[in-house]
């Protein structure tokens, strides 16, 4: 059944559920979200049926999925954390040709990606899975998870010392993700944005 069968009583709960949820992924709100979420498991067992806790527990549980590239096999997270460079860089091209500052991590002119993601798997990925994990129990994300996420952060921090000898790796290793990338980004916004193949060679 579409939800806009529903009575509207119910349609109007899952459009708030969804903005709310979504909105709380930006990262300029993370600390807030995982602060609540850390004060609330501190107060003891986590009522499910409480209004408030269930949004909440809604949200990290979509923050999660959203950053979950850092929990994946290393082979995959390599994969997508070229696709979230890439956008990031192709964001900056757009600001480059439109004489706008260009943002932080968006210059493809300065190319130390480990130092990045490294930091973003310490400081943002294995905090939020360590506290939904403590609120969920569960040893799938116990055993998978944590030690996936430690595993990424080794790969990254092996190559931040590449980078600095200038012998890294990764944008080698995935330089097969920019066509598919391209491909995405001509159905998306047209054929009139920055090739990010032609940037990436110049």
């Amino acid at each position: 059944m579409c939800i806009r069968d529903r009575p509207e009583r119910d349609y109007r709960y899952f459009r708030r559920l969804c903005i709310s949820t979504i909105l709380d992924t930006d990262l300029q709100k993370h600390f807030i979200v995982t602060n609540k979420f850390k004060s609330l498991l501190a107060l003891g067992p986590v009522s499910v049926e409480d209004e408030v806790n269930k949004l909440l527990i809604l949200s990290i549980a979509i923050k999660a999925a959203d950053i979950g590239h850092g929990a994946k096999d290393l082979r995959l997270h390599k994969v997508w954390s070229r696709r979230v460079v890439e956008e990031f860089w192709h964001q900056g091209d757009v600001e480059l040709k439109r004489n706008l500052p260009v943002s932080p991590l968006c210059d493809r002119r300065n190319r130390n990606v480990a130092k990045s993601q490294e930091g973003f798997l310490k400081a943002i990925v294995l905090p939020l899975y360590e506290s939904f994990g403590e609120f969920l129990k569960s040893d799938v994300i116990n055993q998978n998870c944590f030690e996936q996420i430690k595993t990424n952060c080794n790969y990254w921090t092996q190559e931040a010392e590449r980078e600095n000898d200038a012998k890294g790796t990764f944008l080698q290793e995935t330089e097969g993700v920019l066509a598919e990338i391209e491909d995405m980004m001509r159905s998306m916004k047209g054929e009139n944005e920055p090739s990010l193949i032609n940037v990436a060679s110049s």
